[in-house]
């Protein structure tokens, strides 16, 4: 001890060490505490940011749901949905036929006689027609001629028409067709035949009739066999008139010609 200093109990290192160890843990918790304070704060303050911009993305949001109605003129109503559309109830289209005009089966024969038996129905366009005639020259032989008294039956629906003949066949030595062949001592020759539908049959209405064109193949039933093709056509016009309630007519067959006998009948 150094002259005139006073006595007294020096510190310890511990005390020292001890002084120095709680300024240590007083700083530590004080850095532990303030850490912890701020890192509290700062969760809080980011919790208050994100809370922040949610607000003004709903705020933003609502501006536009707002202008979009002011600009459509505030009409919420939905748009009706067009038929066909995606969202709209599925357009049915109704499709409408129309019946396609229907035209009648031409008349074909595939043989000779095959349209004999075929007669068409008038019905409210058509007409039919039988008429026989006086003799007319079917051809001039060295001696006499052959003659041919036809009948004429035609049937026509509107659309189409159909016409049968029958020749009976004389050969005379006259020079002329006699009115009455089988006391004229004319004889009988085979009988032919033809049926002759449109468009080769041309029938034309009159005022007060129709007109009737064509060349008729004719055939024949040799001893009532089928029938057979003779080889030979005649080109005949016939026209066929109601007069007054009195059917008449005329069938010209080459240079010759042939008047319509009583009983011939028109309809139509």
């Amino acid at each position: 001890m150094a002259p005139g200093a006073v006595g007294g109990p020096a510190p310890t290192s511990g005390d020292a060490t001890g002084g120095g160890v709680h300024s240590s843990d007083d700083s530590t918790d004080g850095g532990r505490d303030g850490g912890t304070a701020r890192g509290a704060d700062g969760g809080a303050g980011g919790r208050r940011r994100v809370a922040v911009a949610g607000a003004a993305v709903v705020v933003v949001a609502a501006a536009a749901v707002a202008a979009a109605v002011l600009g459509s003129g505030g009409d919420t109503t939905p748009a009706a949905s067009t038929p066909g559309t995606a969202g709209g109830s599925t357009a049915t289209t109704a499709r409408t036929t129309s019946a396609a005009p229907t035209t009648a089966a031409p008349l074909t024969a595939a043989a000779a006689g095959d349209l004999a038996g075929t007669d068409l129905e008038p019905g409210g366009d058509g007409f039919t027609a039988e008429v026989s005639f006086g003799g007319v020259v079917l051809e001039p032989r060295a001696v006499g001629v052959t003659v041919a008294y036809p009948r004429l039956r035609v049937s026509d629906d509107g659309d189409r028409a159909l016409a049968h003949v029958e020749l009976e066949v004389w050969n005379c030595l006259a020079d002329a067709p006699p009115a009455d062949p089988a006391a004229a001592d004319c004889r009988r020759g085979l009988a032919e035949y033809a049926d002759l539908p449109s468009p080769d049959l041309r029938a034309t209405r009159t005022d007060d009739g129709v007109q009737l064109t064509g060349s008729f193949p004719t055939y024949t039933r040799p001893n009532g066999s089928a029938p057979v093709y003779t080889g030979r056509s005649y080109a005949l016009e016939v026209e066929v008139a109601d007069r007054r309630g009195t059917v008449t007519g005329t069938l010209r067959l080459g240079d010759g010609e042939a008047a319509a006998l009583p009983g011939a009948t028109l309809s139509d």
